[in-house]
């Protein structure tokens, strides 16, 4: 079994963050392009992902006003431009796609604010207006705000893999924040610790498609060697497909540690009155009540979900693990490592009655 699950976007819990019209980046793209869809007509970006600057293009493109994009970075160092160099080579096509995008935006006059970002969205019904902070290189702000009108908010802090189906067959995940969060361990195979499980794309590390391609070609190979005899053929395609993985893990390296979030900082944009957990209703300060009131008995994430029912909603903790974990670390001094991650649960996505009624009576 080959596990290629891909990734979601990174929820930041903030004042707001549930009203209709927040998005994601990721969402608010597939709208655009997959159902032709324009959420917004005066939207507001926020983040620090590659991304961010794509979905303002596309939606610049499709008539949009975008009123602003601001992302709390401030530049590249020149000593990191420096170090990144060697990582171009065979991806000028990628940085000439998103120097296009940049030019288009440009010329539509979007406002491109650096040091700053989204800290609240308010709204009757749905976000109609937002707060803009000016942030410091550690995110956090530093005092000076204002407030602008909008009738749509896209927040792009980059992804998290999915790695649902591997906590739930057993697979071995560790913590790597620039990667996205938790990964799934593998082999130079692509092999789990579950015998006869591989993993590719996303769930290894956020990386893009370039290295999830390369990793899908050598599990694909790793599992037939795994079944068959490894004939010298074979062997030359496993050493060529480890080879398209070190190239593309160049590229996708320097992107990671130029954009990796800044997690504390995103974790203190939520109020003690903010929704952590969008699908029971609990809040930062419902969190910290319970973690405060064990008498340092609670150390995991779990024994939060089972004081509070945190990630027992639709989602399963999609959208609320990560903030539920910092807020704990937080508390009690601990690493991301250290409180871990919810435990899989059956089923990966929620699916009605009638639907397994009809998956028996199409066979």
């Amino acid at each position: 079994m080959v596990l290629a699950t891909g990734a979601m976007d990174l929820p930041v819990p903030m004042p707001g963050w549930t009203l209709p019209g927040v998005v994601t980046a990721g969402a608010i793209q597939t709208m655009a392009k997959a159902q032709a869809l324009l959420m917004a007509e005066k939207p507001v970006l926020t983040g620090a992902h590659p991304l961010l600057l794509v979905v303002a293009d596309l939606l610049v493109g499709k008539g949009a006003e975008v009123v602003e994009l601001a992302t709390p970075q401030r530049g590249v160092p020149l000593a990191e431009l420096v170090r990144s160099f060697p990582a171009v080579p065979g991806h000028m096509s990628v940085l000439l796609q998103s120097a296009a995008a940049l030019t288009r935006v440009i010329r539509a006059g979007v406002p491109l604010t650096r040091g700053a970002m989204v800290t609240e969205a308010r709204g009757d019904g749905r976000v109609e207006e937002v707060t803009i902070s000016d942030v410091g290189s550690d995110w956090r702000p530093t005092g000076a705000t204002r407030t602008v009108a909008t009738d749509g908010l896209v927040v792009g802090y980059g992804f998290q893999p999915s790695t649902d189906l591997a906590r739930q067959v057993g697979c071995r995940l560790r913590w790597d924040s620039p990667r996205g969060g938790w990964v799934v361990t593998h082999d130079d195979s692509q092999a789990t610790n579950v015998p006869g499980v591989y993993v590719a794309g996303e769930p290894t590390g956020v990386a893009g498609a370039e290295q999830s391609y390369a990793e899908g070609r050598l599990a694909g190979l790793a599992v037939t060697a795994d079944l068959h005899s490894a004939e010298p053929a074979l062997q030359r395609e496993l050493a060529s497909a480890r080879r398209g993985i070190r190239r593309a893990s160049r590229f996708s390296a320097v992107v990671q540690r130029l954009f990796e979030p800044r997690r504390q900082a995103l974790l203190e944009l939520a109020k003690p009155d903010t929704l952590l957990c969008r699908c029971e209703a609990v809040t930062r300060e419902n969190v910290e009540t319970v973690v405060d009131a064990s008498a340092g008995l609670i150390g995991t994430i779990n024994a939060v979900k089972l004081e509070c029912r945190t990630g027992m909603g639709p989602c399963q903790g999609r959208y609320c693990e990560l903030a539920v974990a910092g807020t704990l670390a937080r508390a009690r001094g601990m690493t991301m490592s250290q409180v871990g991650t919810f435990s899989g649960q059956v089923p990966a996505r929620s699916v009605t009655v009638a639907d397994l009624a009809d998956l028996d009576s199409a066979q």
